[in-house]
């Protein structure tokens, strides 16, 4: 499962360090909750991250050397 969160993402952890438009005001392990309700790996990066890569291997930057992806509000990917 792959997981796009809006806010600093410890890609390694999966811990998010404050996601300040879901009202998170400390660390959550998202990784860690996610885990406890399904039997598969979890990744979690910024949803920033997220959307340039999808936009790689599935979008607009199909067959691109290199993609950028800028989200308004919640930063670069």
């Amino acid at each position: 499962v792959g997981i796009g969160v809006p806010g600093p993402v410890d890609f390694e952890t999966g811990i998010v360090n404050g996601a300040v438009n879901l009202h998170w005001p400390g660390s959550v392990n998202v990784r860690q909750i996610f885990s406890e309700f399904i039997n598969c790996p979890v990744y979690v990066d910024n949803d920033a991250n997220v959307a340039a890569l999808g936009e790689k291997h599935k979008g607009a930057g199909q067959g691109a050397n290199d993609v950028v992806a800028i989200t308004l509000g919640t930063g670069l990917g």
